[in-house]
């Protein structure tokens, strides 16, 4: 996940720490989350501000859940 100002630099910070972290055989989770206009795009309360953002964060913490218990089990 990534918070910047622009959309394009935190999918550009997530791929340069992605491709070496692979390389070096890291198991990475396949989605990565970028959340553009970080200046406006939490409330005071730290939540994010957009709800689609919001079920979107909250899918990928369920299927990260899911792919880790997966890699627990030997799956």
């Amino acid at each position: 996940m990534s918070a910047s100002p622009r959309l394009t630099g935190g999918n550009r910070g997530l791929w340069a720490l992605r491709v070496p972290l692979e390389h070096l055989g890291a198991r990475m989770f396949p989605e990565m989350i970028s959340v553009s206009q970080a200046d406006v795009a939490f409330t005071p309360d730290g939540r994010l501000a957009d709800p689609k953002q919001t079920k979107r964060m909250r899918q990928s913490i369920t299927d990260f859940v899911a792919l880790v218990g997966a890699v627990r089990s030997g799956a």
